[in-house]
């Protein structure tokens, strides 16, 4: 008989949520452990702390979009 999965299995079987994707359209960039380019980077909530993220918003020399706030996409799934 096979053993069923704990919460805790699944979870990490699970890939992280989406959550954001951020370039650079002017030329390289590093801000807050991240480099960006013109190419899109997709960031996960696993990679992303509040003050991270705030730090990337306020670099108005990147472009965010796509984001998804983890709090109202839990809520709109229940």
């Amino acid at each position: 008989m096979a053993k069923s999965k704990t919460e805790s299995e699944e979870t990490k079987t699970e890939a992280p949520r989406y959550v954001v994707t951020i370039t650079a359209p002017g030329g390289p960039r590093r801000r807050a452990g991240f480099s960006f380019g013109k190419e899109p980077v997709h960031l996960t909530e696993a990679d992303l702390d509040k003050e991270k993220f705030e730090a990337l918003k306020a670099d108005t020399l990147l472009v965010i979009r796509d984001y998804v706030e983890p709090e109202a996409e839990a809520s709109s799934q229940g």
